[in-house]
């Protein structure tokens, strides 16, 4: 339960008025918190590049691979890291020539708004995530 429903109600309108991605914004404040806080104690943290760099194609939730891939090429592009670019360029060949329908839509999972395996495509149940496509 969230404040904006078990708290008395002090004012007109509730305290979050999107609770719908409350917990989504509660659970990034975590992570984001993590990550200052291991790169703070650990330094350079290559796990992430790792796994970035070895990965064939995109995966898991469309959207937010999409933007992962984006903010690579950013870095890639920032720090002059033709690897990491090159690594990003094969694994967006890839995900475009086997998980991307005719007409552009990424996602073929609905449970996880996922990227499916490799050239399964349903056309009956596409889910074609819209905000996958926007983050390109």
């Amino acid at each position: 339960m969230t404040t904006t429903r078990t708290a008395p109600r002090r004012r007109s309108r509730p305290r979050a008025p999107t609770t719908e991605w409350g917990h989504e914004l509660y659970c990034y404040g975590h992570l984001i918190q993590a990550a200052v806080a291991r790169a703070r104690t650990a330094g350079h943290d290559q796990l992430a590049d790792v796994a970035i760099r070895d990965a064939a194609v995109l995966r898991g939730h469309a959207v937010r691979a999409v933007y992962l891939a984006s903010g690579a090429v950013d870095v890639a592009v920032e720090t002059g890291d033709d690897e990491l670019l090159d690594a990003v360029a094969r694994q967006w060949r890839n995900t475009v020539a086997r998980r991307t329908y005719l007409t552009g839509g990424f996602g073929s999972r609905h449970q996880d708004e996922a990227f499916g395996d490799d050239f399964v495509l349903p056309p009956d149940r596409a889910y074609s995530e819209t905000c996958a496509g926007s983050a390109r």
